[in-house]
């Protein structure tokens, strides 16, 4: 990466961690207790179902080297910190949106980097990914900001509004990334990534429907893990694939091509719930024993 790309890569990884932790109260975090069958539903998805999806559809097409790579990574990083606002958006359980993305910021610190070396070495090298040392990063880019965020949000008066300032830099810095890495090289990639792209748009379509099967009974945790699995942490998934060793250096490029498109389609899957959520509406139906009228205030509250 250029020195651009590397400042804001890390600017963006950083501020997306910290408004993660911004965005967590105490009474989020004690909801933990009281919604475990919730809660692992969407860890299960997350960090089993999305891998295996992935090395199932790279399996089957046979995919090999840098796309199988960014394909596999983006699978085991968990959520974006946007994934509250989507839950909002499509009437879905916004406490349990915001205990997962907190959860699965800090598991992933841990599980991202050996679960992407296992699933690399059918496709590349063995060991490719510098485990301990690439843990070591996580902890300092994810793990800290995330702490440092709740702590914040606890201690502070000024939270709220610091949020509001982070997200607008965060937004910015992803901007940056994409001009800096992925526009040079926007060519190169899409003469060698029709393939992947297909792939992407069919594995975020699938990861939809499974958290739509895995919600259980209630409709609005249904509709939460339904759009919690796109996007996936690009910053975290970029961290992953420049740590391999002799890595071609259009993977980087890749994963945020992959992630963008898989961007697309999450915002597909929200537009497609909102539109039903609209229909049930007019019908006059009810989601989940609450009044369509009521749905929105009860899940918001």
């Amino acid at each position: 990466m250029s020195t651009l790309a590397l400042i804001s890569f890390a600017t963006f990884i950083i501020t997306m961690m910290f408004q993660t932790g911004l965005q967590t109260t105490r009474g989020d975090l004690d909801a933990m207790a009281h919604r475990g069958h919730d809660i692992w539903r969407g860890v299960v998805l997350m960090l089993v179902v999305s891998p295996l999806v992935a090395f199932l559809l790279v399996h089957l097409a046979g995919l090999k080297g840098p796309m199988a790579t960014s394909l596999l990574v983006l699978s085991v990083v968990g959520v974006m910190p946007i994934f509250p606002r989507a839950a909002c958006k499509v009437d879905g359980d916004l406490a349990l949106a915001i205990v997962l993305m907190f959860l699965l910021g800090g598991i992933t610190v841990v599980t991202a980097a050996p679960t992407a070396s296992w699933l690399i070495s059918y496709t590349g090298p063995r060991n490719a990914v510098p485990v301990a040392r690439l843990v070591a990063q996580l902890v300092l880019l994810q793990a800290a900001p995330l702490i440092l965020g709740r702590l914040v949000r606890a201690r502070t008066s000024w939270g709220l509004k610091v949020r509001k300032v982070v997200q607008v830099v965060n937004i910015v810095a992803l901007a940056a990334l994409v001009a800096f890495l992925l526009l040079p090289h926007l060519r190169d990639v899409l003469a060698v990534s029709g393939t992947v792209a297909v792939l992407a748009v069919v594995q975020s379509l699938i990861l939809a429907a499974a958290g739509w099967l895995i919600g259980g009974r209630s409709h609005a945790v249904r509709r939460t893990l339904a759009v919690m699995v796109n996007p996936p942490n690009v910053g975290l998934a970029t961290i992953l694939v420049s740590s391999v060793p002799g890595a071609p250096r259009l993977l980087p490029v890749v994963v945020i091509g992959l992630f963008l498109v898989r961007a697309v389609v999450s915002i597909g899957v929200q537009l497609g719930i909102t539109a039903s959520l609209r229909r049930a509406d007019r019908r006059g139906d009810t989601d989940a024993g609450i009044p369509a009228s009521r749905r929105r205030t009860v899940h918001s509250s």
